[in-house]
């Protein structure tokens, strides 16, 4: 749902669309080189980087729970997309995204991407900011994204 996961994504006329999928197999780019980077299961995601790309991996196979997994509990609610309904989610391209900032617990990665309109998101958007947290476990799990 657009008003529960578009936190920051404020703009004149409404929404824009959210973030879709990733075409199967399309690598993850990273950093200002843009140099492909594997993605990986959460289980391994050991950057917010990773973990970023991960969450795109698990949005492309459009897979709800294991996207959902990569928020903190509190936030799972910002993967209810199309109501959980996850033919309608859209489809992301040409990813790139890099890390803006990392701390001990905190991090925030900036991705850039073309996104396909979709039946239940609305017009596209072309950039993100990721919000991530790090876990006692050491996992880096999303607790916000959106534009803003």
């Amino acid at each position: 749902m657009a008003s529960v996961r578009r936190r920051w994504s404020h703009r004149p006329g409404g929404f824009q669309a959210v973030l879709g999928l990733i075409l199967a197999g399309a690598p993850v780019l990273a950093g200002c080189g843009g140099a492909p980077v594997a993605t990986q299961s959460l289980s391994h995601a050991s950057t917010p980087l990773a973990a970023t790309g991960s969450w795109f991996a698990a949005i492309n196979d459009k897979n709800l729970r294991a996207a959902q997994d990569h928020f903190i509990p509190s936030a799972k609610d910002m993967m209810n997309w199309g109501d959980g309904d996850t033919s309608t989610w859209s489809t992301f391209t040409k990813l790139r995204c890099r890390t803006l900032f990392e701390s001990g617990n905190a991090a925030s990665v900036y991705c850039s991407f073309d996104e396909s309109p979709s039946s239940s998101e609305g017009n596209p958007d072309s950039w993100w900011t990721v919000s991530l947290q790090r876990t006692t476990s050491g996992k880096w799990l999303i607790n916000n994204y959106g534009q803003g």
